[in-house]
């Protein structure tokens, strides 16, 4: 029902229902049986200089590779998704990281064999939006692709340089709006299209015209949303903007797996924001040489560090002590009163 009406909600009144006890409730529930996320670093090929992304200063300071993923690491994730949806597992693939995916020249062979695998396997493109002309879109539509969402960020010009980096904010207007009319032509209720703004205003009600607008060109599920600034895993020092008055656990270890562009895996996306620089406790191995289903069994590394989180104990998680990012959703977990902690050796449960 939410997800019916949820874009004919404000920004406010959508965080209000996010952090409700039901909602809340509903979000837990849904944890025993969360889709995968397979998080893959297709490239760190990037027609932007965005200002919320580290890689020009990991470029600068040599700390970031500049291609393509090899395909031997392709064909390993291909080999491990098909093992989790032989499982039984429900999967979704998004390519993430510090690129843009529409520079990835084997994209739309990849999306073609992962619908191979299963047509339930989601594919949920992330796109700044500047290469969606009208063949990319078709493209897009005839292979299946279940959601693309378009980080747009600003709602002028002017914001939108400052904050991309690129003087193409009405090129990339004029691509939304032809994906949609692509789509809409197509009888298809797929791909769903998500329009992304960046709250750096700390005022989400700034984008709430242009919202209406695009809900007038939208159909079925589509959706315009305000993101706030988030300092992934405090690699990005300027995203302090989202503040909440308490820390809860993350759920992403529970069902992420993100992959940078060498294969080395870890358990939340936030990590892609290092670049070549390890993370000695959040890594989980290369992808090359580690089965991904065994990372899912009751003692591994991703359930400890839910765990700890839930003790409140982040000594040995230093990154997740900084992040902020993990507030974008809701908190699953409920706090133990005081005088039972001891009890169940944890603050959350």
């Amino acid at each position: 029902m939410l997800k019916r009406i949820r874009k004919f909600l404000s920004p406010n009144l959508k965080k209000r229902i996010m952090h409700s006890l039901p909602y809340r409730v509903l979000e837990r529930l849904k944890l025993k049986n969360h889709k995968i996320n397979f998080s893959c670093e297709l490239t760190t090929k990037c027609n932007a200089i965005c200002n919320m992304c580290t890689r020009k200063s990991l470029i600068k300071n040599k700390n970031l590779y500049i291609g393509d993923m090899d395909k031997e690491i392709i064909n390993k994730i291909l080999q491990e998704m098909k093992k989790f949806h032989e499982n039984g597992k429900r999967l979704y693939f998004s390519p993430m990281g510090l690129g843009e995916p529409l520079l990835f020249i084997g994209l739309f062979d990849l999306f073609k064999k992962i619908k191979n695998i299963s047509k339930k396997i989601e594919i949920v493109l992330v796109t700044n939006g500047i290469l969606l002309n009208k063949e990319t879109s078709k493209k897009l539509v005839s292979l299946g692709v279940d959601e693309i969402i378009i980080s747009l960020n600003a709602n002028n010009p002017k914001d939108y340089e400052k904050i991309i980096g690129v003087n193409v904010y009405e090129k990339v207007i004029e691509n939304i709006k032809e994906l949609i009319k692509i789509r809409n032509q197509s009888n298809k209720k797929i791909p769903r299209i998500y329009i992304q703004y960046l709250d750096y205003k700390n005022n989400p009600n700034f984008f709430k015209q242009d919202i209406k607008n695009w809900l007038k060109l939208m159909k079925y599920n589509d959706k315009c949303f305000v993101h706030s600034i988030a300092n992934q895993a405090g690699f990005y020092f300027q995203g302090n903007k989202l503040k909440q008055s308490q820390s809860y656990p993350c759920t992403q270890p529970l069902w992420r797996i993100a992959i940078k562009i060498n294969g080395d895996i870890y358990p939340c996306d936030p990590c892609f924001y290092s670049g070549k620089e390890k993370i000695p406790s959040l890594y989980l191995g290369n992808i090359l040489t580690t089965d991904l289903y065994k990372q899912f069994s009751k003692n591994s590394k991703r359930l400890s560090i839910v765990e700890d989180m839930k003790k409140n104990n982040y000594s040995k998680l230093p990154n997740c002590k900084k992040c902020n990012t993990y507030k974008l959703a809701s908190n699953n977990f409920f706090k133990i009163p005081k005088f039972l902690r001891g009890i169940f050796g944890k603050k959350w449960l």
